[in-house]
């Protein structure tokens, strides 16, 4: 009789051992699914702010300095739209 004990106190001690190794893996997956939707988020935000910046690109390229014209102070340069 004690050997049975000892074998069913060993398998109630394995089964509970691998419900906590589950428990670990079922955590470690569910932060690895949340890892990469933010990545996914960064990766459409990174898109978008791209798209963006391109865009504002545009919009000041359509600007030019002029170093001097009538009318401003020496040194200074005036903004004109191209």
């Amino acid at each position: 009789m004690p050997r049975r004990q000892g074998i069913t106190a060993a398998t109630e001690q394995q089964t509970a051992s691998a419900r906590q190794v589950s428990k670990a893996i079922e955590s470690v997956n569910e932060l690895t699914q949340q890892a990469a939707a933010s990545a996914e988020q960064m990766a459409s935000s990174t898109e978008e702010l791209s798209g963006m910046a391109q865009q504002l690109q545009g919009m000041v390229a359509s600007f030019k300095l002029e170093e001097e014209s009538p009318g401003t102070l020496e040194g200074q340069s005036q903004l004109v739209s191209a």
